[in-house]
């Protein structure tokens, strides 16, 4: 996959204020769109993909590409950053206690050294908890005071909470290059989320099929997007053994951005999605 790169003509941080950024960064890769905060128009967005194995390559090449496309420095009317990690999990609201939080599968009794809890509302009775690098937070939070941090299912989840269609069981597949996240949400709420470490085609079916189980004899519709390139194979099975397996691809609702036809929109969903693209 190559780097991708749309600016308008009219772009120009000289306007910043009046500008929403949002950053989507993962270990396959580093996103941001620029809009305009009053009619949600594009003014840039751009793509680099990126292999990296671990976080602190991760905040390495986040401080890189924002000096090279000088993005700090200014004020914007909102920033959000949009993270990647499997440390993560769906916590009723009431529980709001760090120590509760620990108390919950896939949370250790002793956050390891480095990591900070971050926690985001998905609707009235529940909010999503997870781990992000504290290098990463604090870089975030310093270069953009005041900034958001989300996780890149709360997107994700809030488009599926105000979807119409309320017979239907939507189910997301978040994949990366060692877990998939898979949520379901119907009649605007959050009936599971987790996330698995996945090797090959057999352990995405059988966890699509033992969470699709659950819900038996319901309709449903899956969402795939984050890194399905073909030569997984992992499109091609759930084709194979389910109906209504569907790409994110944001053009197909969007005619306008039929010019942006070599964007990864299934790579960067989350992005996209918290933009309102």
């Amino acid at each position: 996959m190559q780097e991708f790169l749309f600016q308008k003509d009219s772009y120009s941080l000289t306007n910043s204020e009046k500008y929403n950024l949002s950053i989507q960064v993962s270990l396959n890769g580093f996103s941001f769109i620029i809009q305009n905060s009053e009619t949600l128009g594009i003014e840039l967005i751009s793509y680099t993909p990126l292999k990296l194995s671990g976080d602190y390559g991760l905040l390495k090449k986040s401080e890189e590409q924002i000096r090279i496309n000088g993005l700090s420095g200014v004020q914007y009317h909102l920033v959000t950053i949009i993270v990647s990690t499997n440390h993560a999990r769906i916590i009723p609201s009431e529980y709001s206690n760090e120590k509760i939080y620990r108390q919950f599968p896939g949370f250790k009794s002793k956050i390891p050294k480095g990591t900070q809890i971050i926690t985001a509302s998905v609707t009235d009775k529940s909010h999503l908890v997870f781990l992000t690098n504290s290098g990463l937070y604090d870089y975030f939070f310093s270069t953009f005071p005041g900034c958001i941090i989300v996780h890149e299912m709360i997107p994700l989840l809030k488009s599926a909470i105000s979807d119409n269609r309320p017979e239907t069981i939507i189910l997301d597949c978040v994949f990366r290059n060692q877990y998939i996240s898979i949520s379901t949400v119907s009649k605007q709420e959050v009936l599971f989320f987790n996330s698995f470490n996945i090797r090959s085609q057999n352990d995405v079916l059988f966890f699509v099929a033992s969470v699709l189980k659950i819900f038996q004899g319901k309709e449903f519709v899956i969402y795939c997007s984050g890194n399905i390139d073909n030569e997984k194979g992992y499109l091609l099975a759930l084709n194979k053994y389910f109906k209504n397996v569907r790409i994110r691809n944001f053009a197909d609702n969007q005619p306008e951005m039929a010019y942006m036809a070599n964007l990864p929109y299934q790579k960067i969903s989350a992005l996209l999605t918290n933009s309102n693209i």
